[in-house]
């Protein structure tokens, strides 16, 4: 099987120009390849240190990873693979998509935890970030008594997305497996509605960007220290994985833990709505 996998990378790399990385895989005891035995994420973590930055359509370079790391699964890096994806989890997720995506027939990969991936062209001169709500039904009581969307779901994996592809096994002991082949099937573009809606949704960001660099410049005047972990921030990518994105979260709530933080995190590289602070909450 690991002959397989190196083989199926090899060919995303050669005839679709797909980047791909090594993601740990799962052994024949249903284990992670990782070696721990509480792995939050089997199966679905980066085999290397520098994660989907070691994503690569070199041939040469894959060969010599899967040689290395044969139990592998394949990760593929969406921007530099020129696609986007929406990842739907589950029925709920699926039956939305549904009544609301216009294009069905483009590569689907059917996930080995029962969702789909399916496959589009990233728009010329666009860039789309990754966001994992994109909608919701209806509304939800949290613990505190607030009320919270009802988040669908689907994901969307953009310009700075990733996602696993066939023949990788998921942890469920299935392999992830192609419904619609992209080697045969052409790659439609993304669905204009779901353009649409990603846009929205990254104009959002910049205005909650906009009003929290605000609230960080007054908090700046009381509080130099933070225009200097500003400054640090500036340096740093803003286009990062999510478990990137937290660790600077977690190192700016240790010496801001209040609304000064939140802002601050909000000013350099916001996530959705109200993300800071439940991220916040959560280290609290």
């Amino acid at each position: 099987m690991s002959n397989e996998l190196m083989k199926a990378a090899v060919r995303y790399a050669r005839e679709l120009g797909w980047h791909v990385f090594p993601i740990h895989g799962i052994d024949d005891e249903g284990r992670c390849t990782c070696g721990r035995e509480d792995c939050p994420r089997p199966g679905k973590h980066p085999v290397m240190a520098n994660g989907q930055d070691a994503a690569t359509n070199d041939v040469m370079d894959i060969v010599e990873i899967w040689t290395k790391w044969p139990l592998s699964n394949i990760g593929i890096k969406t921007g530099p693979s020129s696609i986007d994806v929406l990842d739907l989890d589950d029925k709920e997720g699926k039956e939305f998509a549904k009544q609301y995506i216009q294009e069905w027939d483009t590569p689907t990969s059917e996930t080995g935890g029962g969702g789909l991936h399916l496959v589009y062209k990233h728009p010329a001169g666009g860039e789309l970030r990754s966001s994992q709500r994109l909608w919701a039904r209806g509304t939800l009581t949290d613990e505190n008594g607030r009320e919270k969307p009802n988040w669908l779901p689907i994901e969307f994996k953009g310009s700075t997305g990733q996602f696993t592809a066939p023949p990788s096994r998921h942890a469920s002991g299935k392999r992830y497996a192609w419904k619609i082949d992209p080697f045969a099937n052409k790659i439609k573009p993304l669905p204009k509605n779901v353009r649409q809606r990603m846009e929205e949704i990254e104009a959002e960001r910049k205005e909650r960007q906009r009003k929290a660099l605000a609230k960080r410049k007054q908090y700046s005047a009381s509080t130099p220290e933070l225009a200097v972990v500003a400054e640090a921030l500036s340096f740093i990518p803003v286009r990062q994985t999510n478990e990137e994105w937290f660790q600077c979260v977690a190192a700016v709530h240790s010496a801001f833990p209040g609304p000064e933080g939140v802002a601050l995190i909000e000013s350099w590289s916001p996530g959705y709505e109200g993300e800071v602070e439940e991220r916040f909450a959560s280290l609290d």
